[in-house]
């Protein structure tokens, strides 16, 4: 099966990736900083959220992917992928923010682990179906 939602999503997810890398250098060009924080608690703000979002988006992108694969419904693959977004979005809003915006920040990171595990849980199932009842 070819994978046709999940690239879209990548697709905006890595341009959102683009955005939080220019935040990155516009505090280390602002700042003069080019490696670590230099004790700037903005540039050591947007380092974070910019990692944040490199530590979670990767291995999101591969269960919703071989969930696609694995034949979940459209409406469940664009659901995932949404949700997705919209925690990372919040999330990096939140802890953007100085002081960091909690509410958003936390949102954010239910909404991240609401999807890992749902997405965890239909790819677990689905290939545990096909393994065993050769589905």
């Amino acid at each position: 099966m070819s994978l046709i939602i999940t690239p879209f999503y990548a697709g905006l997810l890595a341009l959102f990736y683009v955005y939080l890398t220019m935040q990155v250098v516009g505090q280390r060009h602002a700042n003069q900083v080019s490696i670590g924080a230099g004790k700037n608690r903005l540039l050591e703000r947007a380092m974070r959220v910019h990692g944040n979002f490199s530590e979670y988006t990767p291995i999101i992108l591969l269960l919703i992917a071989f969930a696609e694969m694995l034949g979940t419904p459209t409406w469940g693959i664009h659901a995932l992928a949404l949700v997705f977004l919209l925690g990372r979005l919040m999330h990096a809003y939140g802890l953007g923010q100085e002081p960091d915006n909690f509410n958003f920040r936390r949102w954010g990171m239910y909404l991240t682990a609401v999807v890992i595990l749902i997405s965890a849980f239909v790819c677990i199932g689905l290939s545990g179906a096909r393994m065993i009842y050769g589905i």
